[in-house]
């Protein structure tokens, strides 16, 4: 991970920042040595042991005792050095920060991060959108996904227009939907007296169902452009096709957000940049797992 256009093994300023005053750190440890590509991934390794270990939350001094945890820590490199790194680690150069972008603190190297996902796994006609640490819009998040492809998403992003414009790029979605959204016929949303019950509403090429799942409670709202016909499987839930699809894929999300949490790597920080880092490093280790198992 060299400065752009190098091959130098250290790591650039544009890719991870280091506080550049690096001989007046204020603690008692030696000057700052300069971290290459080893050091990193080592660092890197230890931040994912100790979240597959379930160790995130024990302190620096009990991870590298070695009469308390594994001697793999300490064999790594010095807590010293490990210190450093979270003391220091930077994504950006603050000076030259885009004060209108939320995300310009850590945007370079998640957006690199991001890139590097499609080149090594090619996704079914199955596709799945979920918000978790930062937001964004579908549409971008999309950008790079080709045509025929069905994208579910939660109710955070379900909506009419966005649904049309992915129509326009040869994109099906099923999502469900928030109840304040302007589009809704008020009708759907409305509390019924017989239980699983299912009402269907039809405009151009999207089909809305309204399903009552549960007694005195409002009804499920589902959107779909994939779906045509209003099908209800013949049992006793009566569950609409279109719900019914919509769990299938979205199980998917629920499945990395329970590996995320079991095995996090997280820490407890006030940087929140250092947790948006975190993450990305979670959600690489399941990419990793995916391909391995996919092989």
């Amino acid at each position: 991970m060299g400065p752009r256009g190098s091959q130098d093994t250290n790591v650039g300023l544009d890719v991870i920042f280091l506080k550049t005053d690096f001989n007046t750190i204020k603690s008692k440890s030696s000057k700052w040595k300069p971290i290459d590509r080893v050091e990193l991934e080592s660092f890197i390794g230890l931040v994912i042991r100790a979240g597959l270990h379930r160790n995130n939350y024990e302190s620096f001094n009990d991870l590298w005792d070695i009469s308390q945890s594994s001697p793999l820590y300490r064999g790594t490199m010095s807590l010293q050095r490990f210190r450093q790194f979270l003391q220091f680690l930077r994504f950006d150069d603050r000076q030259n920060r885009d004060k209108t972008d939320r995300l310009s603190p850590i945007r370079y190297i998640f957006e690199l991060f991001i890139k590097q996902l499609p080149r090594h796994f090619v996704p079914s006609e199955n596709l799945t959108v979920d918000e978790q640490l930062v937001a964004f819009r579908v549409d971008q998040l999309s950008n790079d996904v080709k045509q025929g492809r069905t994208i579910t998403f939660d109710r955070y992003f379900t909506d009419i227009k966005l649904s049309e414009a992915l129509l326009d790029r040869k994109m099906t979605s099923i999502g469900v939907v928030d109840y304040r959204r302007v589009f809704l016929p008020n009708e759907l949303t409305v509390c019924r007296k017989k239980l699983f019950s299912s009402w269907f509403y039809f405009s151009n090429s999207h089909m809305l169902v309204s399903y009552q799942a549960k007694e005195k409670k409002k009804p499920i709202i589902l959107l779909s452009s994939l779906h045509k016909n209003a099908e209800t499987f013949d049992d006793d839930k009566e569950l609409p096709c279109l719900i019914h699809d919509y769990n299938q894929s979205k199980y998917s999300v629920d499945v990395i957000d329970q590996c995320v949490g079991t095995y996090s790597v997280q820490r407890i920080s006030r940087r929140w940049p250092l947790i948006v880092f975190y993450n990305m490093i979670g959600l690489a280790a399941i990419n990793s797992m995916t391909l391995w198992l996919s092989q």
